[in-house]
């Protein structure tokens, strides 16, 4: 503020100027904390939940204990450990006598675990499906081909790839209209063939391995080895808050376990695939010295894309510590529209927000995030127009925080349609049908809201 108390004339465009650069950096801080924290679960629901279905056969476990009941005593705890130490565990520590205090141990670990992997809400699975499967994904693997004009978007009506206009304007007077439409044809088997592989990732390898979902990366289980090693530290002294902590510290370290095999997939074998395509198209195009500006703008694409599955590869680590930054509403809806951008470039609303006399959060951005993410892609989708107005506002009252978020659409639109699907949407969401939506992808952003 320096410059604005010696030079009064300009005192408010320095301001201005001076707000910016720190607005600027407070957005450019909660982008890195949501780059950090798209595997995550809702830890104090699950504890909830765990409180309320295990504290009381947690009670009934520790009378067993105190009875005498358990197998594992001192002898086996010292065994255990000398083997884990060692780095070899002889096959005689897994014999261990089964009765009802061991069966009851071993069912409250394994409801917890699947608890944390599957419950709709507040689950693993619901986390990658909401900050990586819908949307997020196809965003940062489609946008430097969007950027470059490589590939289209599929028409809603037919569902075919629309016209390449930017290319066809491109060449309209160096290639004749039968040569470009073959062109164009190859560049939409390319667009179907990059959608196909993204699908394919979200769909069917983003997921938590079960009956359908067999090629699911993240495999949960819990061995017996492990189950043992967490009844050796618990006994009738135990407090069931400890118990939690344990329970979960065994959930994060099997799930690090699959985020090394998604990473590794991720980093070579999707590379492989991802980048073999660009390349078949870019020598398809290099026969025909006329298209070189296309095959040039393919060649950056393909190392954008590259860049992106660097990104993409990045996303699957333990969640790192939130920041203790306060975010102010503004702000978290400029960092959400910023995450909008980076994965659809052409998307610039005019963004208005009425937040006025309200405080800033802590520990909200995520949450906040999730929200307008889903929302803004929601209008970025189905507004009919790249640069739509929007204006998001706010209501404090009563300890309850009301958004509501209303933008502009093309005249081109059919409103009555729209306004059936979110009719439809609606009654999900009003019936406990929406929870079993949370986790899927495909026209359930209303349910993720919800």
């Amino acid at each position: 503020m320096l410059l604005a108390n010696t030079d009064e004339t300009q005192s408010d465009r320095y301001e201005l100027e001076a707000r910016s650069i720190v607005t600027g950096r407070v957005v450019k801080e909660g982008l890195k904390q949501l780059d950090a924290s798209k595997i995550s679960i809702d830890e104090l629901a699950l504890r909830a939940w765990a409180t309320k279905n295990l504290l009381e056969d947690f009670a009934r476990y520790q009378a067993f204990y105190s009875s005498g009941l358990v197998p594992i005593g001192d002898e086996y705890r010292r065994s255990l450990l000398d083997a884990l130490e060692q780095g070899a565990v002889p096959t005689d520590l897994f014999d261990v006598p089964q009765n009802e205090a061991i069966s009851l141990f071993r069912d409250m670990v394994t409801r917890y675990v699947q608890q944390c992997a599957f419950d709709t809400e507040h689950g693993l699975d619901c986390y990658l499906s909401l900050r990586i499967r819908h949307g997020t994904m196809s965003g940062e693997l489609r946008s430097a081909s969007e950027r470059e004009n490589v590939v289209t978007r599929r028409s809603k009506e037919s569902g075919a790839y629309l016209p390449n206009t930017h290319w066809a304007a491109t060449f309209s007077q160096i290639i004749p209209r039968d040569d470009w439409e073959t062109v164009e044809d190859r560049l939409f088997v390319f667009s179907g063939k990059l959608d196909e592989l993204i699908t394919t990732l979200t769909t069917q390898f983003v997921q938590i391995r079960r009956p359908e979902k067999p090629e699911g990366l993240f495999e949960i289980s819990v061995s017996p080895l492990q189950i043992y090693s967490l009844v050796v530290d618990t006994n009738d002294q135990t407090k069931f808050e400890d118990f939690l902590f344990s329970l979960n510290e065994l959930f994060w370290a099997s799930i690090q376990t699959n985020l090394v095999k998604v990473r590794d997939y991720v980093d070579v074998a999707y590379r492989e695939q991802i980048l073999a395509l660009f390349d078949g198209l870019e020598q398809d195009l290099r026969f025909d010295a006329r298209l070189r500006p296309l095959a040039d703008a393919v060649l950056r694409a393909r190392n954008e894309t590259s860049q992106a599955i660097d990104q993409v590869r990045d996303w699957f680590e333990l969640p790192a510590a939130t920041s203790n930054l306060a975010f102010g509403l503004e702000e978290m809806v400029t960092i959400s529209t910023q995450t909008m951008q980076r994965f659809h470039p052409d998307f610039n609303p005019s963004i208005s927000v009425e937040a006025e006399g309200l405080p800033k959060f802590q520990g909200a951005l995520n949450l906040f995030s999730d929200i307008f993410f889903v929302a803004f892609e929601n209008i970025y989708k189905h507004s009919g127009s790249p640069t739509p107005t929007v204006r998001v506002h706010f209501h404090y009252e009563s300890r309850e925080l009301t958004i509501r978020v209303t933008n502009s659409l093309s005249e081109s639109l059919n409103v009555e349609q729209l306004e059936e699907m979110v009719g439809e949407a609606r009654v999900k969401v009003q019936s406990d049908e929406f929870l079993n939506l949370v986790r899927r992808e495909g026209g359930t952003g209303l349910p993720k809201l919800a």
